[in-house]
């Protein structure tokens, strides 16, 4: 068994992860997030336009649902 004196604490980074420390790395991430939610919402108002010029591909003249005829379940 090892004596508690030669137990060296660990101090390395998390290999996996670039950042030192977990505030650092939620700091980074919002940043990022942020950053593309700027770029999201430039674009968005011209997608939406261009959305709306889609012909609606729906024929709702000849389609019949359950609700809406006299086949509608009673419900309990």
């Amino acid at each position: 068994m090892r004596h508690p004196d030669h137990l060296v604490p660990s101090t390395r980074p998390n290999a996996k992860s670039p950042y030192a420390t977990s505030a650092e790395e939620q700091a980074a991430r919002q940043t990022d997030a942020e950053a593309l939610a700027r770029v999201l919402l430039t674009r968005l108002p011209r997608r939406l336009e261009r959305f709306a010029r889609l012909p609606d591909p729906r024929r709702v003249a000849s389609c019949r649902h359950p609700v809406d005829g006299p086949h509608r379940r009673a419900t309990v």
